[in-house]
């Protein structure tokens, strides 16, 4: 083997280190107030609305979203650990959600999608399953599964209950 294993976590740990410093963008805000002005690195977070409305900094990838709506109607995301997957798929949560379709300037607005819309933009209600708030011992894992999501089920019928035909 030519490079231990250590050697290769630190070289892909300094790769990814260097793309987020090559790649960070200043999302300015209208406060004026200079504790929003200082950008944090949202290490370990995985929310993208929040990350941008608590100005950290942000690696932009919605020059992808152009690509992927042009590719096949199902897609698997596979990336080592601690690659952003979580953050990428709450951004296009957060890209195509209906109900967050007056939020694009302000989300997206200093990002390349907010100067590139697609038509897909805001169209859809989203359901959106996060599989690692499923806990428990094997035991309980199917009585967890189905009451997790059962709650993801009634809070977006709650959610997008304006946008349901009438019964």
């Amino acid at each position: 083997m030519l490079f231990s294993a250590d050697y290769r976590k630190k070289s892909v740990f300094l790769w990814y280190y260097s793309q987020i410093v090559v790649s960070l963008h200043k999302i300015t805000s209208n406060t004026g107030d200079m504790k929003q002005d200082t950008k944090r690195i949202p290490y370990g977070r995985n929310d993208f609305v929040q990350i941008i409305e608590q100005n950290n900094y942000y690696v932009d990838k919605t020059m992808y979203l152009p690509a992927l709506e042009d590719e096949a109607v199902n897609l698997f995301f596979i990336r080592p650990r601690r690659f952003g997957k979580s953050l990428f798929i709450s951004m296009l949560r957060a890209y195509y959600d209906i109900k967050r379709k007056d939020k694009f300037d302000k989300l997206f607005g200093n990002l390349w999608i907010g100067s590139h819309p697609t038509e897909n933009q805001g169209k859809y209600q989203v359901l959106f399953l996060d599989f690692s708030k499923i806990g428990g011992s094997i035991d309980q894992l199917e009585e967890n599964f189905n009451a997790y999501c059962n709650e993801c089920i009634d809070s977006f019928i709650e959610t997008y209950q304006e946008y349901q035909p009438a019964p």
